[in-house]
């Protein structure tokens, strides 16, 4: 019994203090909610520019004549790894970057200008 009333007391302060998790005691809902968009930037893996770094990325490895499975074999990982960043699906970083130049025989500056990105 004392178990059912701790219980109850537990959801009732989630429904009173927490309504944006679902409980819509006070009538609130997430459907309400307005998010201004005005100004706001595009995650970058969708623009174009992302989009071109990872296709001269992918020109890069095959001009060096590494397949996907060698480049993932370099980083101690599997051939997804490679497949995933890309296709975008995983984003890689700047120290992840320069990695991938160094193996690729490719100097991060002159990657990032064949990108159009200077």
């Amino acid at each position: 019994m004392a178990e059912l009333q701790r219980k109850g007391r537990e959801e009732n302060f989630l429904k009173q203090e927490f309504p944006v998790l679902g409980n819509s005691s006070n009538g609130f809902n997430l459907g309400q909610l307005k998010f201004p968009t005005i100004g706001r930037m595009t995650k970058s893996r969708h623009t174009t520019r992302y989009e071109k770094l990872l296709n001269t990325l992918r020109a890069a490895r095959l001009h060096a004549g590494i397949t996907q499975v060698d480049a993932a074999k370099h980083f101690g990982s599997h051939a997804s790894f490679i497949s995933k960043i890309e296709s975008g699906e995983r984003r890689i970083d700047v120290v992840e970057l320069a990695d991938f130049c160094k193996l690729y025989g490719v100097r991060l500056p002159q990657l990032l200008k064949a990108a159009g990105i200077e």
